[in-house]
């Protein structure tokens, strides 16, 4: 039913549509759109699957007793309350993203789109890191305070969660390009071996230790995810440099104590403000001119 505006709007505005006198081709159109469409389609599903197959598993797997499964799934929501907002921030910055690359794309300008997407994955992978570290230090106000220790194994798992949320988003960024590109079946391939390797593990891990066997099953399958995408990309032409896979790897300092977790986020904050091994000299003068952009529109 969403689809009939565009429908009514693209067959009265069907005149528009001709370049030179010539009119477009519909069935060179719907054989470009028709995979396209197929092929995003099948990812949503994908995504779907991965989004609920962990909870499900939990307690169709689960060598406990059925309230005690539920009661595991309750505890894995509490865990997933903030590290959910930084995936719904990365869907909406992807969104952003991906017009502008699109533009680039169309306009020849292959290279620039490549590299605004790797300095925007890098730019979240290091926000997105720092940001969870502090969201640890204050989840106990949550936790303990809000919800009075009801939830303390959501708070144990807090800090994996939080850090496959952070692959999922890069994920999600990071896949633009196969879709700019039209290699969008790849990034459909990358979220079903992400998927598989999830089940599996899934079915390996619950049944042994439980709800910390659906996260890391989870962890491990998005990490998966992250790595096969990226590799695409530079097998496709988006060159996937040093910055990108030490920030691919920069959220497993959310594992450490909290202590030492601040101070790698400070150093890794350091780092890209005064080094090159992150964001290149382009990279940082392309941020650099973005941010100008931006503030002289507001």
């Amino acid at each position: 039913m969403g689809s009939l505006p565009a429908v009514w709007l693209l067959w009265h505005c069907r005149a528009s549509f001709e370049d030179e006198g010539d009119k477009l081709s519909h069935a060179s159109m719907w054989k470009r759109v028709v995979p396209f469409a197929a092929w995003l389609w099948a990812s949503n599903l994908l995504y779907n699957m991965f989004e609920v197959s962990d909870r499900y598993m939990l307690i169709h797997w689960s060598n406990s007793t059925a309230e005690l499964a539920q009661s595991s799934v309750g505890q894995y929501h509490s865990g997933r309350v903030l590290p959910l907002l930084l995936v719904g921030v990365a869907a909406m910055l992807g969104g952003l993203l991906l017009p502008y690359m699109s533009e680039q794309w169309e306009a020849g300008k292959k290279d620039k789109a490549a590299r605004q997407l790797n300095w925007s994955v890098k730019l979240v992978a290091i926000i997105f890191t720092i940001g969870s570290a502090a969201l640890i230090l204050l989840a106990p106000i949550l936790f303990d305070g809000i919800w009075q220790g009801r939830y303390n194994d959501g708070l144990a798992i807090l800090p994996l969660t939080l850090v496959y949320c952070i692959w999922f988003s890069l994920h999600t960024i990071g896949q633009n390009y196969l879709w700019v590109a039209e290699k969008g079946k790849w990034a459909t391939l990358a979220t079903g071996i992400g998927l598989v390797v999830n089940l599996s593990l899934n079915v390996a891990l619950i049944p042994i230790i439980g709800l910390h066997g659906a996260v890391l099953a989870t962890a491990v399958g998005n990490l998966l995810i992250v790595l096969v995408l990226f590799s695409l990309n530079h097998r496709f032409g988006c060159t996937t440099d040093r910055g990108i896979w030490l920030g691919a790897f920069l959220p497993m300092i959310l594992l450490l104590d909290k202590l030492p977790m601040v101070v790698a986020a400070i150093v890794i904050a350091a780092i890209c403000l005064t080094t090159n091994l992150i964001f290149d000299t382009t990279e940082k003068a392309d941020i650099l001119s973005a941010v100008k952009s931006k503030l002289s529109r507001s």
